[in-house]
């Protein structure tokens, strides 16, 4: 099919990037992906004071939420000072990990909210989080928190969804190495004396996802496409 367009429009901009390098003689635009507005992209609430973390997504094993939450807990056993863990999501492995936070010396510290579809309550749990959080399998979620203006911390070793894309070092994310709890325990403790590099960049994340990531840059994306289409066939 790539063989017979005049234009390609891709998922990625990795993806228009080989399209490109492919046939030079085609046009390859990124539409990007998004799961909401530019109206639906905020940055409100005292944002110069959040200290939570935050997990939102599916509580499955390949999403590796334990280890998420065993490294949390340890950071406050080696004095830490996050205030908490949201956990933002249902499914098989729910009942585990709130046996894994009860038996914890600190179980009053990981709050589990359920599922939450996008809306004021959902909203509210950002705007307290200095980072949302994805050790496993990242997806959706990290545009869906950066559009809070809230920078993700994600494992670079794991396979993740295109949306990867969306994660920069030291610009919209942090690349944890290894997907180990030692790991991912310093990690979050270095990130939590330095909150205020990430507090500054809150209103740069947002802009960010709101020129790349919304259904309106989706759409320009590929109106862009189209027009660059029509002037080469001139």
């Amino acid at each position: 099919m790539f063989k017979l367009s005049d234009g390609v429009a891709a998922y990625t901009e990795f993806d228009a990037r080989l399209f490109r390098e492919d046939d030079r003689s085609k046009v390859a635009v990124a539409l990007g992906n998004a799961c909401l507005s530019k109206a639906q992209v905020v940055l409100s609430g005292d944002y110069n004071h959040r200290k939570r973390l935050v997990y939102v997504g599916r509580l499955v094993r390949e999403k590796e939420v334990g280890l998420l939450i065993q490294a949390f807990l340890s950071t406050l056993e080696k004095g830490g000072d996050f205030q908490g863990l949201d956990i933002v999501g249902a499914g098989p492995e729910e009942k585990v990990l709130k046996e894994l936070v009860s038996k914890s010396a600190f179980p009053d510290k990981v709050l589990f909210h359920g599922h939450l579809a996008p809306g004021r309550q959902l909203a509210s749990i950002y705007e307290g989080a200095l980072f949302a959080t994805s050790p496993g399998y990242a997806g959706l979620s990290v545009v869906q928190a950066m559009a809070h203006g809230v920078p993700v911390i994600v494992s670079k070793n794991r396979k993740h969804s295109p949306e990867i894309e969306a994660c920069e070092e030291d610009l919209t994310a942090v690349f944890v190495e290894d997907g180990t709890v030692e790991c991912w325990t310093r990690e979050l403790l270095r990130l939590g004396e330095n909150s205020n590099h990430w507090l500054a960049r809150r209103v740069k994340i947002a802009a960010f996802i709101s020129e790349r990531y919304t259904f309106e840059s989706m759409v320009s994306n590929f109106l862009n496409l189209v027009s660059l289409v029509e002037e080469k066939k001139k």
